[in-house]
């Protein structure tokens, strides 16, 4: 080859080593371009795919569950969990970039928790996608036609027992998105849509709880055998521990789906007292009640449900004779409102009327009088006539039309219904007694074996129904100290709104003829409260209530009232107080106590306080207020917080148990 030839094909070469770094860069951009191209393709298309899932889920929403095309929806949910699972396989790899991009306007804080979001689609489409599966054959049969009085719920039993593989991963999906959605906070910075459907599926999350119940519905509902419940009709009016005095006595009998018994009868006729010998009653009862026999009505003078629920059915096994019980089921006026809300008004022929929400309460205590020429034992004997026709109403509007009822509904009234403890639920069945406790369907008194809690209880022992008067508020005090532990003031609020009355409080009342619900209503309040606190704990200050000469007490042990019980079987150490609330007056019980270390120390110093709502009470004003040691200041506190130096306080409704929490630094730490 010539020199020159030589120089020329060098010359190329060395032109091309030159291009080469900018043609390979070039050749990068290009591919990445590409890429980044077809990614946001990917993207927009999964958009626009989520866009139409959108708008199908809308014309089925306005159809109502019931009316949707079962295929249909099922196809909708299969196609979501597909686009969420590319979506996932998308985005997944570039998460730790994504959430670092907060800083960029309007989507910056959507994309800082890309992750939790991310997390809780995955779980949420998982967890719809088992539940379609699972009950598409429900709703299928529901849909379907049938001749009248064909009864529904049986049918359904061997349904929802084959779908419960389903439902049990349906709800620990359920339960991973609930644990997503916990980590994602703030909505307020969120674009409006994203925030509206975040709030919407809170309100649904409830449903975690749902599938786990229908899981075992079909043991409940005796799907191998019949069943037996005893039904504890409690009166809030005159509260009791669990909710209220057991004024009715119901056994339930399920088999296989069918309701084969339902009936009805007073409490006090449960017993059987004149012929049998019964115990003494709990010490309190004994001493400011002066009963000396345990009966029916008064067994629920424990908290924790399953514990009442035990002793309730031991007395009724003994006073009737009968036999083995399979649990117990508490219900109040209020879930009887609440269940009557769902059904619509029940025409009752056997009381002439026609029973709803709105006036049930009133229409019990018109049916509650002993009618002139009427005798006690003819009275007692015929009080439970309005519960039984009623309950036999309910149950035909409700399970002959289950097909018409907005199933969404009833089981967001019955989740409501639990937590607010107006349906308490205790079987002796593991598994399904299992599921009841995590729910918390079982009324079970758990306290946290760590930090800081309280509970107030009430029990009327007044013979009255004065409850319908009675307003309480609470406020809570606690002074956290260096080392964990803290001085602790609990004060409740009792406010009578009734007429005031020059008549001295009388104790008793004579049920004699004529006597009305509202002459035992604008009565004295005679209680008897129990403050449940953290074992081990030091009383400075106890208030006590001095028994005015004009009060008319039955029972012996109204002075010294206070006591003081250590380690109760629940590991709590339980105040006793009582006193008596003149009609129109306020009396306020106060209790300051130190505590124990109740601050745990992971990093951070935190505070966590447990608050539990007694069964039976509507709500109560509750007021929190925490003050952290000197010297620290407040790092993170849960919703709904206002903070002020050292000063973290909280005020709201006790509808339900409750928690809060305040993690808190030291300067020099």
């Amino acid at each position: 080859m010539s020199t020159a030839r030589t120089e020329l094909v060098n010359e190329r070469r060395g032109e091309i080593r030159q291009r080469l770094p900018r043609l390979l860069f070039l050749a990068g951009i290009l591919l990445l371009a590409t890429w980044f191209a077809l990614k946001t393709y990917r993207l927009a298309r999964l958009a626009q795919s989520f866009r139409q899932h959108q708008a199908v889920a809308e014309v089925i929403g306005s159809q109502g569950l019931l009316n949707a095309d079962p295929q249909t929806a099922q196809q909708l949910v299969l196609n979501l969990r597909r686009d969420v699972v590319l979506l996932d396989r998308e985005v997944r790899p570039f998460l730790p970039l994504i959430s670092r991009l907060g800083w960029i306007p309007r989507i910056g804080p959507l994309l800082a928790q890309s992750e939790p979001l991310l997390d809780m689609a995955d779980s949420g489409s998982e967890a719809a996608a088992y539940s379609v599966r699972g009950l598409t054959p429900a709703l299928e049969l529901l849909q379907s036609e049938r001749e009248v009085g064909d009864p529904l719920l049986p049918q359904l039993m061997p349904v929802l027992q084959n779908a419960e593989p389903d439902l049990v991963a349906a709800s620990a999906a359920l339960d991973r998105a609930i644990e997503a959605r916990g980590r994602i906070d703030d909505l307020e910075t969120f674009p409006w849509r994203v925030r509206s459907l975040l709030e919407a599926i809170d309100g649904k999350l409830y449903l975690a709880d749902e599938l786990k119940l229908l899981a075992v519905l079909p043991q409940l509902m005796g799907i191998d055998g019949p069943r037996t419940y005893l039904i504890l009709a409690q009166n809030e009016d005159e509260i009791r521990p669990t909710g209220g005095f057991l004024t009715g006595a119901g056994l339930l009998t399920v088999d296989r789906g069918q309701i084969v018994q339902l009936s009805f009868q007073d409490g006090n006729v449960v017993d059987d007292w004149r012929n049998k010998p019964y115990d003494l009653p709990p010490d309190p009862l004994y001493r400011l009640m002066g009963l000396e026999l345990f009966l029916f009505r008064d067994a629920n003078f424990w908290p924790d449900f399953p514990t009442s629920a035990e002793q309730a059915m031991q007395l009724y096994r003994y006073g009737q004779d009968a036999p083995p019980l399979d649990g117990a089921i508490a219900i109040d006026q209020r879930f009887v409102a609440m269940l009557l809300a769902v059904s619509g008004p029940v025409n009752v022929p056997q009381l002439e009327t026609s029973v709803s929400s709105g006036n049930l309460v009133a229409s019990m205590r018109d049916a509650w009088g002993v009618s002139e020429g009427e005798s006690h034992r003819e009275w007692v004997g015929e009080r439970k006539d309005f519960l039984g026709p009623l309950a036999a109403a309910l149950q035909s509007r409700l399970l002959g039309n289950l097909d018409a009822i907005d199933p969404l509904f009833l089981a967001e009234t019955l989740h409501r219904a639990a937590q607010e403890k107006h349906l308490q639920i205790y079987v002796h069945d593991p598994q399904v007694g299992a599921v009841l406790d995590q729910i918390d369907w079982d009324g079970r008194l758990e306290f946290p074996s760590s930090g800081d809690y309280f509970m107030v209880v009430d029990t009327n022992v007044g013979f009255n129904k004065a409850n319908v008067f009675v307003e309480s508020a609470i406020s809570y005090n606690v002074e956290l100290s260096a080392d964990g532990s803290g001085m602790a003031d609990l004060s409740v609020r009792y406010t009578h709104t009734g007429t005031e009355s020059s008549q001295p409080c009388e104790q008793i009342v004579p049920y004699v003829a004529g006597i009305t619900y509202d002459a035992l209503v604008n009565r004295c309040y005679w209680n008897y409260t129990r403050i449940y606190v953290p074992g081990q704990i030091a009383p400075i200050s106890l208030v006590d209530h001095e028994l005015q000469p004009e009060m008319r007490p039955v029972g012996g042990g109204w002075q010294n009232q206070q006591e003081l019980v250590t380690q109760d079987t629940s590991g709590s150490t339980i105040i006793g107080d009582s006193f008596v609330l003149p009609r129109g007056q306020q009396l306020t019980s106060e209790y300051t106590y130190s505590l124990p270390v109740v601050v745990s120390r992971d990093g951070t110093n935190t505070y966590r306080l447990a608050v539990k709502k007694q069964a039976g009470i509507t709500s109560q004003q509750l007021a929190v207020r925490i003050v952290i040691p000197d010297g620290a200041s407040v790092v993170e506190s849960s919703p709904g917080a206002t903070i002020d130096g050292r000063v973290v306080t909280f005020e709201t409704e006790l509808v339900t148990d409750l928690s809060f929490e305040v993690s808190y630094r030291f300067a020099s730490r």
